[in-house]
């Protein structure tokens, strides 16, 4: 970020040439650069960004272009709910501290669901006057998330032994994944009983209208692995809209048993449309598999 700075033409921005900085900001610069944790500098009315290599993760696609402009055209998703803080920073002299604080941040092509650590503080010359704003932040988003998703995975633990009957299963597994709508928008569970029909049926759907479910040919390969599925909506009569105002376009198809059970089948999962399919994420529904299929099979065996 140093040579980056040091290549920048800061006569197009706001502050000018460096050699016109006053003493605060190159300070406050020279501190950040030399600093192995993340912070951000906005300066000025216009809180023009400056940041070093820690920080510049943050800003994910819109980096290096982010360096030198304004804070409300690098982060216009957000800026109407942040501009108060920054404005009292600089205006007042305040700071903040805000604990995994929600942003829906455009940073990697859509919006998304990001948490941070943050703290704003004024940056001071000698006189006292507050000429910019110092940001020192830790997204925590993975953290947060991966508690949400432990949380769900939990309670499958501590019901695992709880239904009486499969139906009395499929209701409490339906109504475990209706509390994490943000991690899985909706969810169809399509099972086969060795002691029933043994034809594949729809036993329970979440989040979906019931005359919206998908249309779509099964493949054997479903009941043993896990399958991804992208434009998921050309399957649905209508689009799927949850928790956020975009649609759901992906899914995963995740088995309930590796192996043979009582009760087979798999589920399609829907994903959030704000948070990227990594392999954390996968892995997450992979496991809400496996765990609905212990329920239903702990469930039909009482």
């Amino acid at each position: 970020m140093g040579e980056l700075m040091r290549s920048t033409n800061w006569s197009e921005t706001t502050l000018g040439s460096p050699d016109t900085w006053p003493d605060s900001l190159t300070s406050a610069v020279a501190i950040s650069l030399n600093s192995g944790f993340p912070i951000g500098i906005y300066w000025g009315k216009d809180f023009t960004l400056l940041y070093n290599d820690a920080w510049s993760t943050i800003p994910g696609d819109k980096h290096p272009w982010s360096l030198g402009k304004p804070g409300a055209i690098v982060w216009p998703e957000i800026w109407a709910g942040l501009i108060d803080e920054f404005e009292s920073v600089l205006n007042k002299g305040e700071s903040y501290r805000r604990p995994d604080a929600l942003l829906f941040m455009h940073r990697h092509g859509y919006l998304e669901e990001c948490y941070f650590d943050y703290t704003l503080s004024p940056i001071t010359d000698k006189n006292g006057h507050v000429g910019g704003v110092f940001n020192a932040a830790i997204e925590t988003s993975q953290r947060v998330i991966g508690d949400r998703r432990n949380k769900l995975l939990t309670e499958f633990l501590q019901k695992a032994n709880s239904a009486r009957t499969t139906c009395d299963a499929v209701k409490q597994v339906m109504q475990i994944i209706g509390q994490d709508k943000e991690d899985i928008p909706f969810a169809i569970l399509y099972t086969v009983s060795i002691t029933d029909t043994k034809e594949l049926q729809v036993s329970s759907s979440e989040g979906l209208n019931s005359e919206n479910l998908p249309s779509l040919p099964v493949n054997e390969s479903w009941f043993k692995e896990a399958v991804y599925i992208g434009n998921i909506n050309q399957y649905f009569k209508d689009p799927i809209t949850v928790v956020w105002p975009e649609p759901v376009t992906e899914a995963m198809i995740v088995p309930l048993n590796k192996e043979e059970a009582r009760v087979n089948g798999f589920m399609i999962l829907g994903v959030s449309p704000r948070k990227r399919l990594d392999t954390d994420y996968r892995n997450f529904l992979e496991a809400v598999g496996m765990h609905v299929g212990t329920l239903l099979n702990n469930g039909s065996a009482e």
